[in-house]
C-alpha cells in the first residue's frame, strides 16, 4: 500500500511539473499578442474634467477582448460632491469598460484622445493584467482619492513602477513647478474655479512638484511615458508607438475681466475705501 501511494505521489508531481512547464510558453505566447496603452484624454469643460484624464487599455485579439480599465470613476450623489472634489478627497472607484463605448464618450464631447502603446515584454504585460484584475475585486476596486498624490494619473504611474521595474523616468527639461503653478495652466479660463481651488488647496501647494510628482496631471503622465527608458532592454524606450485617436481642436475662450473675482472683490476695496473717506470722518451731533 505504501509503495502504491508512493508511486501515485510520483505520477501525480510529475504531471504537474509538465503541465507547469507546458503551460509557461503557452502563457507568454498568448502575452505576445496582447497590447497594453496609456489613453490620454483632453481636458473637457465641467469641474472634474479641466485637467484631462488617463486610462489604460488592453487589447487582446486573440481573446476578441478591448478593454478599458479606468481609475476616474466617481458618484456624483456622493454628499458635498464640489467640496469633496475641489479638496481632492472624493472617493473613486476603478472600473472596466469596452473600449468603443469609452470612446463614444469622449468623441461626444469633442475630447481628444492620445494612444501610447507600451513596450513591454510577455511577463511585463501578465503582471500588469494581474495587477488590473486584482484591483478589479471588489475589496479593492474602491479608493481614497487625493487630487495630488492619488488619481486616474498617478494610479497607472505606479502600475508602471510595480511591473515594470527596468523603466526610469527621465526628465528632459527641467522646469521648476509648484502644484499650484500646474493646475493654474488648466483653471486659466475658470477664474471663479481658479479662485475657490486656491483658497480650498491651501499653502502645502507651494510646494515645488518633482519630476515624478508632477505626473498627477494626465499630459504630465503622457509626457513622461514618451521620455522614459528601460534599463533592460538598453535604453529602449517605454513607449512603442504614439497615435491621435480622436483629434478635437480646443476653443479656449476669452474671459471677461469684469466677471473675475479678482475685478469684482477689488471693485468692492475700492467703495469700501470711498465709503469710508465719504463718511467715516465725519462726526456725529447728537441734538
Amino acid at each position: 500500500m505504501a509503495a502504491y501511494l508512493w508511486c501515485m505521489n510520483r505520477i501525480l508531481i510529475s504531471l504537474l511539473f509538465f503541465l507547469l512547464v507546458f503551460q509557461l510558453p503557452q502563457t507568454n505566447a498568448q502575452n505576445k499578442g496582447i497590447q497594453i496603452s496609456i489613453l490620454t484624454c483632453a481636458p473637457g469643460k465641467d469641474i472634474y474634467s479641466i485637467y484631462g484624464h488617463n486610462a489604460i487599455r488592453i487589447l487582446n485579439p486573440d481573446a476578441g477582448t478591448d478593454l478599458v480599465y479606468n481609475y476616474g470613476t466617481f458618484d456624483f450623489k456622493t454628499k458635498g460632491f464640489i467640496v469633496k472634489f475641489m479638496r481632492g478627497k472624493l472617493p473613486y472607484v476603478l472600473d472596466v469598460a469596452d473600449y468603443g463605448r469609452f470612446l463614444a464618450e469622449y468623441d461626444y464631447f469633442e475630447r481628444s484622445v492620445t494612444e501610447q502603446v507600451l513596450s513591454l515584454d510577455s511577463v511585463q504585460t501578465q503582471k500588469i493584467i494581474s495587477y488590473l484584475d486584482n484591483n478589479m475585486l471588489p475589496e479593492n476596486r474602491t479608493y481614497k482619492y487625493d487630487f495630488f498624490m492619488d488619481n486616474c494619473a498617478t494610479r497607472l504611474r505606479d502600475i508602471i513602477e510595480k511591473n515594470v521595474t527596468s523603466c526610469t523616468w527621465s526628465e528632459t527639461q527641467s522646469t521648476e513647478k509648484s502644484f499650484r503653478d500646474i493646475i493654474k495652466e488648466y483653471q486659466k479660463n475658470m477664474p471663479w474655479t481658479d479662485f475657490g481651488i486656491d483658497l480650498i488647496i491651501g499653502a502645502p501647494a507651494d510646494r515645488l512638484a518633482t519630476y515624478r510628482e508632477k505626473t498627477f496631471i494626465p499630459d504630465y503622465l503622457a509626457v513622461a511615458i514618451q521620455d522614459a527608458k528601460c534599463a533592460s532592454t538598453q535604453g529602449q524606450k517605454l513607449e512603442a508607438s504614439q497615435q491621435k485617436i480622436l483629434n478635437f481642436v480646443n476653443a479656449s475662450g476669452s474671459i471677461n475681466f469684469l466677471l473675475t473675482p479678482y475685478f469684482l472683490f477689488g471693485l468692492l476695496f475700492l467703495l469700501e475705501i470711498i465709503f469710508f473717506l465719504t463718511f467715516g470722518s465725519q462726526k456725529q451731533v447728537c441734538l
